[in-house]
């Protein structure tokens, strides 16, 4: 049986309030067991020790790994289940993308879509651009006061070019959060704390929901007198139903029973109803957040209206803010790759309501889908330059992801590396 010894930290890195106490412990892995291997795992009992007081509260936490040996011969089926899984659902997605196209080009002309986009206006189609490049330091700053609330924060700047790197995944992963997990990976290389990361990117997520859903609810009545047909009446009410009822429980997810609330699912989404509500009782910070979560997404109302009008769609910007909302709330269901197939369907439908022809609501959300992927492009670039994550001056730290077997290192909050 391979020996594992035992290691202690006595003092977090970089001056933090703390002390982490590292202890490996031998237990023997049922796999291997199984096989009649004479093997053993590695399991870490983390303890946090608040030095600034005399009581030492313990906060929990157990992290699971197979040693070196145990991996080779028992780690590699948990692998593979997690491959296969990770395959299925982007094939399931990429299915529903092709069957949706599929299932809109039957009714559409499509040498007739293609005819438009080759006419369409350049200027117009470079004005969306910049509109959608000027909505990334709106949600650079939305984001950085958000993560200030919590653990210092690297600067607009930074967090900027993070943000383009997360764009761009977004459009390159199969999945609509893997953007999301890549500008949390980039904040943990710059050392803030992977817990505090992930919390302020949902929290930033979360207001530019609510902001998304305060357009919907304030633009729902001009909608309904536009809608001709009564189950377009029902069906935008019940969008609208279901994102606020989303809204409302996500504030007071945390008022669950106690049983519910230790739930393993349920236990982060409570911190982040705890979360938010801490942000909003801040009259300065949540007013700036809700103002520049509107202002992001009349940045993006914008774009769409100018690759509207450079195909041919001339309706009023009013019209967009009333067709936009409940189609980017529906393209947030994760049932398609990167939003294409639902975005495509959803726009023929509502712009057919204002008169557009299927042809040209297609080119729209062709075009707009293109433009977001070419503002994401820069982020690609920054990405492989490690632009986001390098030190003014050097390259970027070396230490600053934790290795394997080794203890994962807190710049900012003890409470960030649990």
């Amino acid at each position: 049986m391979p020996s594992i010894g035992v290691r202690e930290r006595r003092h977090l890195p970089f001056g933090c309030a703390g002390a982490l106490r590292v202890r490996s412990l031998s237990c023997f892995c049922p796999a291997c067991a199984r096989r009649g291997i004479s093997s053993v795992t590695r399991r870490w009992a983390i303890e946090v020790f608040d030095t600034n007081s005399r009581t030492s509260p313990t906060i929990p936490g157990t992290l699971t790994g197979f040693s070196r040996s145990c991996i080779n011969r028992c780690g590699a089926p948990d692998n593979q289940v997690s491959t296969i899984r990770k395959i299925l659902f982007a094939g399931i997605r990429l299915l529903a993308t092709v069957g949706l196209l599929w299932a809109l080009l039957g009714r559409v002309d499509l040498s007739r879509a293609l005819e438009i986009i080759r006419h369409t206006s350049p200027p117009l189609v470079a004005a969306a651009l910049i509109a959608l490049l000027a909505g990334t330091p709106v949600v650079a700053l939305r984001w950085h006061i958000i993560l200030s609330a919590e653990t210092p924060s690297p600067g607009v700047g930074r967090l900027l070019k993070i943000v383009l790197v997360g764009m761009f995944f977004n459009q390159l992963l199969p999945t609509g959060v893997g953007g999301d997990a890549v500008r949390a990976w980039r904040c943990r290389k710059l050392g803030i704390g992977l817990g505090a990361a992930i919390r302020s990117i949902l929290l930033d997520r979360a207001c530019g929901y609510a902001g998304l859903v305060a357009v919907y609810g304030a633009s729902l009545p001009a909608l309904l007198r536009i809608l001709p047909d009564a189950r377009q009446r029902s069906f935008v009410v019940a969008v609208f139903a279901v994102a606020l009822s989303g809204l409302l429980g996500l504030l007071l997810l945390d008022q669950l029973p106690r049983p519910l609330l230790r739930h393993r699912l349920v236990a982060p989404l409570a911190e982040l109803s705890r979360n938010s509500r801490r942000l909003f009782t801040r009259p300065k910070s949540s007013s700036a957040v809700l103002a520049l979560s509107l202002c992001g997404i009349g940045l993006g109302i914008l774009a769409f209206k100018f690759v509207g009008s450079s195909v041919g769609a001339r309706l009023s910007l009013a019209s967009w803010v009333t067709i936009m909302p409940p189609v980017t709330l529906i393209q947030l269901l994760p049932v398609s790759l990167a939003g294409w197939g639902v975005r495509e369907v959803v726009l023929v439908v509502a712009l057919a309501s204002f008169g557009v022809p299927a042809e040209a609501a297609l080119a729209t959300s062709v075009l707009a889908g293109l433009c977001l992927a070419a503002v994401g492009l820069p982020g690609g670039l920054i990405w492989l330059a490690n632009w986001d994550v390098a030190r003014p001056g050097g390259p970027a730290r070396p230490g600053s992801v934790s290795e394997p077997g080794r203890a994962p290192k807190c710049q900012h909050d003890q409470r960030s590396s649990l």
